[in-house]
């Protein structure tokens, strides 16, 4: 994915993308309201920082249903009950928000319908990762999307409204990611850099710029949000 973005960039717009960032051009619309940080120094929300940057109430935005599909697989290991978690979890916090679930088998839905979810399955078998994403991808319809491969939780670190400000206000951004805690409760940044040399391919840790509280990367190994439409226009290798 990262290579065709680059290639299919316009010159300004290539300076950094991956984790982020872009252009000099910044779009004027706000879709999501603002975020502030509500502390007077760096150990405001000590020892946890549960607490910081904080969205600041305003009159006019876009209801989060009306901007973000999220695309989902589960892990086949994880029982009912765990799976049936990850959408309990979205059903609390982000109700009404269209969700599409990729399985290699029909999956139960016992339990998920009283959720009320705006839900779809697709049953894929015999597909490649590329070609289920890509047959995914195009039926989406909102303006952003969210690729969350494998997901066991969903709870309210899932931020989506900073992936969509990051998004909307960077013209030349086209996909953002975020950190992503493992089943141990270990957090990853899920940011890699990548050398090619000798025919060989090199990923290491670590960035080289950052912007508006963002870092930079070549690969984000974790879940991720795009623009649909510049998502498509790029592509998925089916491959």
């Amino acid at each position: 994915i990262i290579k065709s973005l680059g290639e299919d960039l316009d010159n300004e717009d290539k300076q950094f993308f991956g984790g982020g960032l872009s252009s000099s051009k910044s779009a004027l619309k706000k879709e999501v309201c603002p975020e502030k940080f509500m502390g007077n120094d760096s150990h405001y929300g000590y020892p946890f920082y549960r607490k910081g940057f904080e969205g600041v109430n305003c009159t006019e935005f876009v209801p989060m249903n009306k901007l973000v599909t999220i695309l989902i697989t589960l892990p086949e290991k994880r029982s009912f009950e765990q799976q049936h978690q990850v959408f309990q979890g979205i059903a609390k916090h982000y109700p009404h928000i269209p969700i599409t679930l990729a399985s290699k088998r029909e999956p139960t839905l016992t339990g998920i319908r009283k959720l009320e979810l705006n839900f779809k399955k697709i049953v894929v078998k015999d597909l490649t990762h590329g070609e289920t994403w890509s047959k995914l991808l195009q039926k989406v319809k909102t303006p952003y999307v969210l690729f969350a491969p494998d997901l066991t939780h969903f709870t309210d670190d899932v931020n989506l409204e900073r992936l969509v400000r990051m998004l909307s206000e960077n013209s030349g951004t086209i996909i953002a990611g975020g950190s992503h805690k493992n089943l141990q409760g270990e957090w990853n940044k899920d940011c890699l850099q990548v050398m090619f040399k000798n025919w060989t391919v090199y990923f290491s840790g670590g960035y080289y710029h950052s912007f508006n509280d963002c870092i930079v990367c070549d690969v984000i190994p974790g879940p991720f949000m795009a623009k649909t439409k510049d998502l498509k226009r790029v592509g998925i290798d089916e491959k």
